[in-house]
């Protein structure tokens, strides 16, 4: 005689708990069909209890069938409740908004150069008077996506800064600080809700481009642009130098030399590119910033 097995489904097993279900009332959610399949098996509700809390699954629906159908099947009330409780929409997480405004930033620095340049200037690009990113560009051509990265800032208008700068130590520790700016500035209105994109290029055009500056920028929100300008300052080499650069290489009491006059005549003043920048710091405390950071101030959410 051949033995034949047979597999007893889950729904015939909870007839014989004494559960006949109606046509169309097997559970639909797997997590009740689960503990059904274990109190038709005779485990204990505790076990059940117990499974429900460590297994990581959680029904997704318990409908009225589904409750009739565990209480037929000998699941006690605690159990149907906190099946129920699991069933119920996940708590959502507390929304945490400081009020400040997303702005993703896009920096690109496409200086022309060639391999004689043994001190090159690099790129500092300042928000409201703070340090906000560095890149000291390539040798001869500056390909490559640039800096990504996004920074929160409040609610309100913003200035955003070009410059380009050296620092290097000479003699006996001191470092000698260069800086020559773009004298156009940057506005952002950052309205509340916003999701605001920043492109920003600073390039050396070559060719029948060469009349037009390199400063190109563009601002959109969700996408949608909402300003932009092209073109903007006088060529890198006609940047007007940081007054307060210059004089930082004076010793106390020194009178400016020729070099140092020419500077200090079409110098601009540090205060000046923050006009309606809301709180920013003196040249000497943003160049205290810079140097903490070891002159290369990096995005902390840079990609």
């Amino acid at each position: 005689m051949i033995a034949t097995r047979f597999v007893v489904p889950a729904i015939v097993a909870a007839a014989l708990a004494g559960w006949i279900p109606a046509a169309g009332a097997v559970p639909a959610d797997p997590v009740v069909a689960e503990v059904l399949r274990m109190l038709a098996a005779g485990v204990d509700p505790g076990v059940v209890g117990t499974w429900v809390e460590t297994s990581g699954e959680r029904p997704t629906r318990v409908t009225a069938d589904d409750v009739i159908a565990l209480t037929k099947a000998g699941a006690p009330a605690p159990l149907v409740r906190r099946l129920l409780e699991l069933a119920g929409p996940p708590p959502a997480p507390p929304r945490v908004s400081d009020g400040t405004v997303p702005v993703r930033f896009e920096i690109a620095y496409r200086p022309l150069r060639d391999d004689t340049e043994s001190d090159p200037w690099e790129l500092y690009v300042y928000l409201d008077g703070h340090p906000l990113a560095w890149s000291p560009g390539n040798r001869l051509f500056s390909g490559g996506p640039g800096l990504r990265f996004v920074q929160r800032v409040p609610p309100g208008p913003h200035v955003l800064a070009v410059l380009e700068e050296r620092h290097h130590r000479a003699s006996a520790g001191r470092v000698v600080h260069e800086a020559r700016v773009c004298p156009d500035t940057v506005t952002v209105d950052a309205a509340p809700e916003s999701e605001l994109r920043l492109r920003l290029e600073v390039a050396d055009r070559g060719g029948f481009r060469s009349a037009r500056g390199p400063l190109a920028w563009e601002l959109a929100d969700r996408g949608r642009k909402i300003a932009a300008a092209d073109g903007r300052c006088p060529a890198r080499e006609a940047w007007p130098q940081l007054c307060e650069e210059v004089e930082s290489g004076l010793s106390p009491g020194e009178r400016p030399g020729l070099v140092a006059r020419g500077k200090l005549e079409r110098c601009v003043r540090w205060s000046t590119l923050w006009e309606g920048a809301p709180q920013a710091p003196d040249r000497a405390a943003a160049r205290a910033e810079l140097e903490r950071l070891g002159f290369r101030p990096t995005p902390v959410a840079a990609e």
